[in-house]
């Protein structure tokens, strides 16, 4: 965790995304103009999970900062540069926990991400190596502009519970913060806020109405605004409602939009031509 939120770059890209309009916010706005938000939010928890399948197999393993953070660049990539310009869905997921591990200082080894990513690789395998994976990493870091350091909402979270004795919450309020990375509140809410509305709904689905009122009291009190908070709360159950896609429509959906990105190309090129033609 960094000294000063408000200091980072985390911050600032944070707070330009949060200055857009509606879902322009949590999508690129070339995958809105073709598909619903709906199947955007579809496409991103597919990438999450899919990041967690292949950190959480036996070569690897890795730590749950460490998954945060790769999903947090997955969904920045797709957000800066859209769906289909951005590499294929399981490379930059495999290149993210590539890149994650090494800023969080829990480094794993190529081969052993490479023997993950390959149980669940979309087919075919022959055209993606190590190599190729190591690309999407260097991909990975242009497109992310070197602001790779971040700050999650757990440290938050135990210091607060801490402060208003409630750690028996935490392993609820852990988890809800842990399925908050399915969706893109990560790139629009500050992590101290995200841990707060994680608190409140655990509060509310497992405390007695009376000490429910207390603690509420207490988070509102917080340096957070109410009416954010109780949004971030309604988002944050709302989470449990996106069903990720299935790989193979994952991969469709990847595909057509790289479509687009060649006729959009094409369509470029076609009219700098007429135009620049002689008369």
């Amino acid at each position: 965790m960094l000294a000063n939120f408000w200091c980072t770059s985390q911050c600032s890209w944070m707070l330009g995304y949060a200055s857009k309009p509606s879902s322009s916010k949590y999508h690129h706005e070339t995958d809105l103009e073709t598909h619903s938000a709906r199947e955007l939010d579809q496409y991103a928890a597919f990438c999450a999970d899919y990041v967690c399948r292949i950190g959480r197999e036996p070569p690897l393993k890795v730590a749950q900062k460490v998954l945060a953070t790769a999903m947090v660049y997955v969904k920045r990539v797709l957000r800066e540069k859209g769906i289909g310009n951005a590499p294929r869905p399981d490379a930059l997921c495999a290149a993210a926990l590539l890149l994650a591990s090494k800023v969080e200082e829990a480094p794993i080894t190529m081969h052993a991400l490479y023997a993950a990513f390959r149980m669940h690789a979309f087919a075919p395998l022959d055209s993606l190596g190590p190599e190729d994976l190591l690309k999407t990493e260097y991909f990975l870091m242009d497109a992310l502009g070197g602001s790779l350091f971040l700050t999650h909402p757990y440290v938050s979270l135990k210091l607060i519970l801490y402060d208003i004795q409630m750690l028996h919450l935490l392993d609820t309020s852990w988890s809800l913060v842990n399925d908050s990375f399915r969706s893109n509140l990560c790139l629009v809410h500050p992590p101290h806020a995200i841990a707060v509305a994680a608190i409140c709904v655990a509060v509310l689905t497992q405390d007695t109405q009376e000490s429910a009122s207390e603690a509420l009291q207490v988070l509102y009190k917080m340096m957070v605004n109410p009416e954010e908070i109780a949004h971030l709360c309604d988002d944050l159950v709302a989470v449990y409602n996106i069903d990720p896609l299935a790989s193979r429509d994952a991969l469709q959906l990847y595909r057509d939009a790289v479509e687009r990105r060649s006729c959009r190309a094409d369509t470029r090129q076609d009219t700098k031509a007429s135009t620049s033609a002689p008369r």
